[in-house]
């Protein structure tokens, strides 16, 4: 006969285990966890596996990811990124202390490596209906994406990102988007028309917002000299008038900017404007690629007994084609960049030094005997005389204003000022004295103890 335990006996031993149960769950995690399956263990291993580069070990930790799977998230990827960026072994892996959530756990994971000490955040994500027994739950780690934005050269440019292709789909016309898994990447634009193969390597963490610039991306050395040699023979053209004013198709045309006789005039550059040009992204076209860069023209013309001079400058802008072995430009004019090309740096002239060499400039033209000196702001047309004497009246250089131009490099000072001069008179054969007030723009090239005033001339 089988002995029955009593009613209370039963009770005890039931209140015993709901008690248990109780004292062994936090917010309902329960913690009596197998080892390697607990939270420190996942972690640990998921930390471990990355760095052995072993995918599938990898894979076998980490939470489904859904919807937000892509090609660059899921299993596949994560065998490429190991392969296109390899990783170090990690040793010594600890886990730290874990918060529990709603079905959430997180900890911080040290370990070490051949480049020194790390830590890792790790979330991981209780699995429903996954459990090894009613009070051994499974987790698994949550692998949070990173954002990649990539600027490209032009929209079609082929690119990979650790190996893979990047799908039409995803791109814009200066570049894209994509989410990336956390770790170390290889983004690599193969060569293609113009360009030679180049790549970046970037690491990301779970939730970074990153960014790569592939806009000047390298010519061959065949390409850039083409177009190169395009833009240098542009400009060259554009000396060859003998005009102050510039044809339309160099990339400034502003006659009204010039006081001065309009022939016999010669235009130099100062230096290659194609030395230093870059490559503009901008909107696809087909085989049309975008160059810009600076320039700086000098025009110098004969008036009366001496000569004149003016200087002007800004951003270009070319359009050239490419054809397949080399760039072309048919009959694309030089265009105003200056909304759209890099600026330079800051002009090498502070404002209380550029102040003074306007002074200094003042001061020169001042002590000519001439009634019309064309780099000067000190001008009585319609006459001739002799005898010439200049006066300043007052301060040159009250309220004038500094502008450094960081399309060309110039720097500009406007003022006004008020003067007297005196002569005898061609006509009348009587001393004339004349007084008046003048606004001018003085123009300034170079930096530091090279600067030097071009022209101070009549607004």
């Amino acid at each position: 006969m089988v002995r029955r335990r009593p009613a209370w006996y039963r009770r005890v031993i039931t209140v015993q285990v709901i008690l248990l149960t109780l004292l062994l769950s936090i917010d309902g995690v329960l913690l009596m966890e197998a080892p390697m399956a607990s939270v420190g263990g996942v972690a640990s291993r998921y930390i471990t596996a990355v760095g052995t580069g072993d995918a599938d070990a990898v894979e076998a930790l980490v939470a489904p990811r859904g919807g937000t799977d892509t090609i660059f998230l899921g299993k596949d990827a994560l065998g490429a990124m190991f392969k296109a960026a390899p990783v170090q072994p990690r040793r010594n892996v600890a886990a730290g202390p874990v918060t529990y959530g709603a079905g959430t756990a997180s900890l911080t994971v040290g370990y070490e490596d051949s480049n020194g000490i790390h830590s890792e955040h790790v979330v991981l994500r209780r699995i429903a209906d996954s459990h090894t027994a009613v009070i051994f739950p499974t987790w698994k780690v949550v692998l949070e994406s990173a954002n990649l934005t990539v600027s490209l050269p032009y929209a079609a440019t082929p690119v990979t990102i650790d190996g893979v292709d990047l799908p039409d789909t995803m791109r814009r016309p200066t570049g894209f988007d994509a989410l990336i898994l956390p770790g170390t990447h290889v983004i690599a634009l193969p060569p293609s028309g113009p360009f030679v193969a180049t790549s970046h390597t970037i690491t990301v963490k779970a939730g970074d917002n990153a960014g790569l610039d592939f806009t000047q991306v390298k010519l061959s050395p065949g390409a850039l000299a083409s177009a190169k040699a395009i833009v240098t023979s542009a400009f060259r053209t554009c000396t060859t008038t003998s005009s102050l004013s510039l044809d339309t198709s160099c990339p400034r045309n502003d006659p009204q900017i010039f006081d001065g006789p309009d022939d016999v005039v010669t235009w130099t550059l100062a230096a290659d404007p194609a030395a230093t040009m870059t490559l503009i992204p901008r909107a696809a076209q087909s085989r049309v690629f975008t160059f810009g860069g600076h320039y700086v023209m000098h025009a110098a013309f004969a008036f009366e007994t001496t000569a004149g001079h003016r200087t002007i400058g800004g951003a270009w802008l070319a359009d050239l084609t490419w054809n397949g072995a080399a760039f072309t430009s048919g009959d694309t004019p030089l265009l105003d960049g200056s909304k759209i090309v890099q600026l330079l740096p800051q002009p090498a002239v502070t404002s209380p030094a550029a102040l003074q060499l306007v002074r200094n400039a003042i001061r020169a033209c001042a002590a000519l005997r001439v009634l019309n000196a064309p780099d000067c702001p000190l001008h009585l047309e319609g006459t001739s005389g002799s005898q010439v004497s200049w006066r300043v009246d007052g301060n040159p250089l009250a309220g004038a204003t500094v502008k450094p131009d960081r399309n060309s490099g110039l720097v500009s000072v406007d003022g006004a000022l008020s003067a007297t001069v005196s002569y005898l008179d061609d006509f009348t054969g009587e001393i004339t004295v004349v007084s008046f007030d003048a606004s001018y723009v003085a123009t300034i090239e170079g930096g530091g103890a090279t600067a030097r005033v071009v022209s101070v001339v009549p607004q």
